[in-house]
């Protein structure tokens, strides 16, 4: 598995924290963290280790790329991306890729689908609560940790992490933690999260 989480902006500092508190229980091959996030070293890692099927990204992303990490220009920050007939860079095609990032199930989803492999994200906004990282993190790790171990198909995908966003609103709608300030908050960005799920 690859990991990649770029860390230069206020959400991409917490997904990259977030990510990090995984990273140790993953069978992993490289950590692509912070400024390491750039398509070369995607690129390099993924033609060094041909057999990696997993690609988990934490970052910013579009309906059409996930972004790396670069401050200067978009263009160059695009780590993945989907052209009309092809996969950018074109060695990850074929992959399983998570991609904890707002959008990118729109048109990578199903591009990464049409290449031969699978993706499983978002089609809308991710929404993080600031001060509940680690609530959002526990859902977005924990179906990671369930992806290696078994990724199915796109529908039993996307009902794992339909599942978890669910648990989570439950806990702060009517269970444990929905009388401390904010749950209703909580609760409807996680909301938002479930209904963007998408599973190609």
């Amino acid at each position: 598995m690859i990991i990649i989480r770029p860390a230069y902006d206020r959400e991409t500092r917490a997904t990259h924290a977030i990510a990090g508190l995984i990273v140790p229980q993953l069978p992993l091959c490289r950590d692509l963290s912070g400024s390491q996030a750039t398509r070369l070293n995607l690129q390099r890692t993924l033609q060094q280790n041909p057999t990696v099927t997993i690609v988990a990204f934490y970052g910013h992303g579009e309906k059409d790329r996930l972004f790396g990490h670069s401050l200067w220009n978009l263009v160059g920050r695009s780590l993945v991306r989907s052209e009309p007939t092809k996969l950018l860079p074109p060695e990850v095609v074929s992959r399983n890729v998570y991609a904890v990032a707002c959008r990118a199930g729109v048109l990578l989803g199903p591009a990464l689908a049409r290449s031969g492999g699978r993706f499983i994200g978002y089609n809308d906004d991710f929404v993080l609560t600031i001060g509940f990282e680690a609530e959002f993190g526990a859902v977005v790790n924990d179906v990671l940790l369930a992806l290696t171990q078994n990724w199915g198909s796109p529908n039993s995908c996307q009902a794992v992490l339909a599942d978890a966003w669910n648990k989570l609103i439950d806990d702060f709608t009517y269970g444990a933690k929905s009388d401390i300030p904010r749950a209703f908050l909580v609760a409807r960005d996680a909301l938002v999260n479930r209904e963007g799920v998408a599973a190609f």
